[in-house]
């Protein structure tokens, strides 16, 4: 039925909810599961579960207020969400140290899933959140996995793609012991990318879709696409191939892109701060160069540093800047109507 449950300092061994709206404060259970009705978190309460999670059903809710302290369900063992997501504080926080489990019916419009143990997997149907943080130990996706808004990776804390994420806000990495193992997959980010250190590493691509930042400080990135949106790169090292098929990849102020394969810029813009303060603005690529894509303007301080092969069309014709083709090798300079404001060779 409907009521409230709290149980002070001591502790109830199991709680199922199978009817009604159970608003639960201060709590400390072993295993909580709910079947059918409503498990309503009181506003700046944890509710403790020393055991497992298992909502199968019904609809839990976090309706606190977006101030004062999280509303929290700290679970030690693992979680398994069928139920629908109801009313979500931005306070909301599910802290799971096991393994998560859960269907598209678990749907969060706010709040957090923060996954603290030593290690674990994220799978389901279709797993979806509002924020995901890695915040210790290292999880494994099973499934593809769909972030409304922000994905955490906290120092020393690792994910590892078992298949695509996307990512409709930002990715952050800490430092250099956070990590991310893209694997081979593709994983959508809408917007900012920034690391303090930590690296993505694998066979995979970060693709940036939206408009925003991308910087991997002391960090590295293993293969970069740009696709749509306009994108400024701070300092940032791509280990593999860098890619733009559309919208429009800015070198910002003082900044060096450093790409350790090829360069395929092939649709879209690209184009430099015109700023002209400071230290030169470098897109550096150690392999070869492809671009078709067309020139979005410069400054004085702009460099396109290419070791390998160039190709290039017409529709880059760079009016501000320096390309500079630095290999210690021979190379080939081709392309439909190759343009250049400034060479050096």
């Amino acid at each position: 039925g409907t009521g409230s449950l709290a149980t002070g300092g001591g502790t109830i061994s199991n709680a199922t909810i199978s009817a009604g709206t159970r608003t639960i404060s201060a709590a400390s259970i072993g295993n909580l599961s709910m079947t059918a009705g409503s498990l309503v978190v009181a506003d700046d309460q944890t509710v403790s579960v020393s055991g497992n999670l298992v909502l199968s059903g019904g609809v839990l809710d976090f309706p606190g207020a977006a101030t004062g302290s999280a509303d929290v369900i700290d679970v030690a063992g693992d979680a398994t969400i069928t139920a629908s997501a109801g009313s979500m504080s931005s306070l909301a926080a599910l802290r799971v140290a096991g393994n998560w489990t859960s269907t598209s019916a678990w749907t969060p419009t706010a709040g957090s899933v923060e996954l603290d143990g030593v290690s674990g997997t994220v799978g389901g149907a279709s797993p979806t959140f509002f924020d995901l943080a890695v915040a210790a130990g290292i999880y494994t996706t099973s499934a593809a996995v769909a972030v409304a808004n922000d994905l955490s990776i906290a120092s020393g804390a690792d994910l590892i793609s078992g298949a695509a994420i996307t990512v409709g806000g930002d990715v952050s990495l800490g430092d250099g012991s956070a990590g991310w193992d893209l694997a081979a997959f593709t994983h959508d980010v809408a917007g900012d990318y920034a690391s303090v250190g930590g690296s993505a590493t694998g066979a995979g691509t970060v693709e940036l879709t939206g408009t925003g930042s991308v910087a991997t400080g002391g960090g590295s990135v293993a293969n970069l696409l740009v696709s749509g949106g306009v994108r400024s790169a701070g300092t940032t090292d791509v280990v593999g191939d860098l890619d733009l098929t559309g919208g429009v990849l800015e070198i910002g102020d003082d900044a060096v892109l450093s790409v350790g394969g090829d360069a395929g810029l092939t649709a879209g813009t690209l184009q430099w701060t015109t700023s002209v303060a400071g230290v030169e603005d470098v897109l550096d690529v150690a392999g070869a160069a492809t671009v078709t894509a067309a020139f979005g303007g410069g400054s004085s301080n702009s460099r396109f540093r290419v070791a390998g092969n160039w190709s290039s069309s017409a529709a880059f014709a760079p009016t501000d800047g320096l390309v500079e083709l630095d290999g210690g090798g021979a190379t080939t300079l081709g392309g439909a109507s190759p343009t250049f404001n400034d060479p050096t060779f």
